[in-house]
This record gives structure tokens, sequence and C-alpha cells, in this order.
């Protein structure tokens, strides 16, 4: 499982969406499971992977249903918590958020 932190502008869709942090995880359950192992990390990183989970981070952005529901509101600063499973039949459950502006820039 892996947890992807995106960043994003809202004006009618998401604009300017990135990836901040993507989390990885050795158990569906995530207390405690977090791969923290700089070794592991490394190997996730250099096997590509990392680069096609910030691609699906930026979809999963896109397709969040709270997207649909507020379409219609002023530019704003927008975050994102995006789950990533290896199993096609456990749905994520994407969290995408206002941030207050002057939380907006990093």
């Amino acid at each position: 499982m892996a947890l992807a932190e995106t960043e994003f502008i809202w004006f009618g869709r998401p604009f300017r969406t990135r990836v901040l942090s993507i989390n990885y995880f050795s158990e569906y359950d995530p207390k405690g499971s977090q791969i923290t192992d700089p070794g592991r990390l490394s190997e996730i990183r250099s096997s590509g992977l990392d680069s096609q989970l910030r691609v699906e981070a930026v979809q999963g952005t896109m397709e969040a249903p709270w997207l649909r529901v507020h379409g219609l509101l002023p530019p704003l600063h927008g975050r994102g918590l995006i789950e990533m499973f290896d199993d096609g039949w456990l749905p994520p459950h994407n969290v995408l958020t206002r941030v207050p502006e002057t939380m907006s820039h990093r």
C-alpha cells in the first residue's frame, strides 16, 4: 500500500497538481507498517515504482469525488490523500480538502 499527499489549485478542475510525498506500507493497515528502511526505499525508487505511483496519485486527485461535488468553487488551494493498493479489489478512500491560503505554499 502507498499513501500519497498531493497539492493542487482548484479552478474548475485540479490545476498545477503535484505530489508532495509518498509513504509506503508493507501491510494494508498502515499502523506500524510504514517502510522507513533507507535501503528498501531506495529499491522502491530505483525500480520505477515511485514514478508510476506519482502519476497514479495525480490521476487519483483528478478523480476524487470532492472535485465533482464542488465544481463551482472559486480558485483555491487543496490537498489530497490518495490511497493506492496493489490489489485492484480494494477500493481506495481518497480525501481532498481545502487548505487555508497561508498554508498553501511550502
